[in-house]
This record gives C-alpha cells, structure tokens and sequence, in this order.
C-alpha cells in the first residue's frame, strides 16, 4: 500500500510519491486529472470504458504504454505541450476518438500507439516527430488523409494498413523506406507520388489498396515484389 492509499485508501486518483497516476479508480465519466500528476502511468485508464472525456494538466510529461487502452467511450483528451511522450498502445481500442493533436515535442508515434481507433478521423503529426513505428495507425477506419511531417524517414510495419477511409497521404522528401504492408488495405487511396528520397518500398507496402490506379516512383527506388496492386499504374 502507498503512501496516499493510507491517507485515502478510497481516493479516485492513485498517484505514487514521484507523481505518477498509478490508476484511476473513479467512476466520473469527464476525469480531470490534478495537477500533482507528472506522468499517466501504465494501464492507468485501461479497459475503464464510462470515461467520455479526460482533461490533462500541463504538469504531465509522459503518457504512459497502454494507459487508455480499451477506453471504448473516450471521446476527447487534450494532449498539452508538456507531453514529450506517448507510450506503445497508449490509446489502442479507443473506439470513440474522433480527433486527435499530438504536441510539438513528441518525437515518435510508438508501435500501435492508435490501433484500431475506427472513429478516428483526424490526427496532427508535429514537425518534432521522426518515427512512425509499426501499427501506430492500424486499422483507423475513419482516417481520411495524413500529413506525415519533414524528418521521417521510415513508415513502420502496417503503420497505416487498414485505414479504409484513408484518401490522401503527404510524404516528406525526407522518407527513405515505406515499410512491409505499411498502407496495405487503404481501400480509398487513389493515387500516390512518393519523393526521390524513397529507397526502399517493402513487400505489400501498398497491397489491396482496390482503388489506387497511378503511383510515382522514382527511378532508384528498389521495390518488392507485390508492393502495389498487380493492376497499378507505375510512372
């Protein structure tokens, strides 16, 4: 038992002695985190599906691995400039996000940090972000277009595959390698013009994207077999 759960072992918010929110235990459905908090821990929120809305104090600096995931009626969280991390699967399942701003100062988007987030229909990548890892977007059925910022240079494993909606992508020039089955299943993406950068486009980078008709590629780009669609048009 910690130092607050013997002051108060029924207190809403479990926060250890360095200021980490070790869970929350409440039953509100609007949480506003204090301001005494440093970081959202692991698995803090995870599975608690009544929250709607959490409001985050600008005194947090890290959202912690798996710390909303399977919160399936979150629909809003402020992410303040204090954020400079997200953690793996730190929103994964969250069935009810509609948008999402990461702050300037978060360096990556961590593997599967948005998986199978269906409603998510926006999302702001900052300039301070040089990752996309693997299945940071898996499955975000709702997402309709991306802009990846200037500084990546890898799409992670399957980071995008499986966002149905998924109509336009803005690929930085500083994008050297579209990874294995990176946007695989993009059903509405049409058209894709990929910078000189690009060395690499791994296997199933764009497979089963049913409308994609014209890609450009640039000439030393070494591609996989199966990277597009058989029927693609490639200039």
């Amino acid at each position: 038992m910690s130092f607050i759960d013997r002051i108060n072992p029924f207190a809403p918010f479990k926060i250890n002695r360095l200021g980490v929110l070790v869970k929350y235990r409440g039953s509100e459905t609007t949480v506003i985190i204090p301001d005494s908090v440093k970081s959202i821990g692991k698995e803090a929120f995870r599975g608690l599906g009544a929250v709607k809305s959490v409001f985050v104090p600008d005194t947090v600096t890290e959202i912690g691995t798996e710390a909303f995931w399977d919160c399936q009626s979150l629909e809003s969280i402020n992410i303040p400039d204090s954020v400079k991390r997200i953690g793996r699967g730190a929103f994964r399942s969250c069935d009810s996000l509609i948008n999402v701003e990461i702050p300037e100062g978060v360096t990556a988007i961590e593997y599967g940090t948005f998986t199978l987030c269906r409603t998510l229909q926006s999302v702001a990548i900052p300039k301070s972000v040089g990752r996309i890892e693997g299945k940071a977007f898996q499955s975000c059925h709702s997402l309709g277009q991306v802009s990846i910022p200037v500084g990546v240079k890898k799409i992670g494993y399957a980071a995008f595959a499986d966002c149905k909606a998924l109509s336009r992508v803005d690929f930085p020039e500083t994008i050297t390698t579209i990874s294995e089955k990176a946007f695989m299943g993009c059903k509405s993406l049409a058209t894709v013009t990929l910078p000189a950068t690009v060395q690499h486009i791994r296997k199933e980078a764009f497979w089963d994207c049913k409308a994609l008709d014209h890609v450009k590629v640039p000439n030393s780009t070494i591609k996989a077999t199966k990277a597009f669609p058989l029927e693609t048009l490639e200039t």
